[in-house]
């Protein structure tokens, strides 16, 4: 997966693989997210905490890669004339 902040794209350029579109509000988003997750750890001592609970996290503060697209939109790129 590629991510680029843009929805235009020049017209001499083209992807060969999936592109998914991030703007600066979700971006912002997507980094509070992973502050907000790795502030989940303060209480815990890092080598005793369980995978079950790590996964529990990741999927509270939606940065699952199955449900990581909240922060993205599909390619909806326009090229430029």
């Amino acid at each position: 997966m590629l991510i680029i902040p843009t929805v235009q794209l020049s017209y001499e350029a083209d992807f060969t693989h999936k592109v998914d579109i991030m703007r600066r509000n979700k971006m912002r988003s997507l980094k509070d997210a992973i502050k907000s997750f790795i502030k989940e750890f303060m209480p815990y001592d890092i080598n005793e905490i369980s995978e079950e609970r790590i996964q529990t996290f990741i999927n509270f503060h939606k940065l699952d890669t199955k449900i990581f697209a909240v922060y993205t939109r599909k390619n909806t790129i326009t090229k430029r004339k």
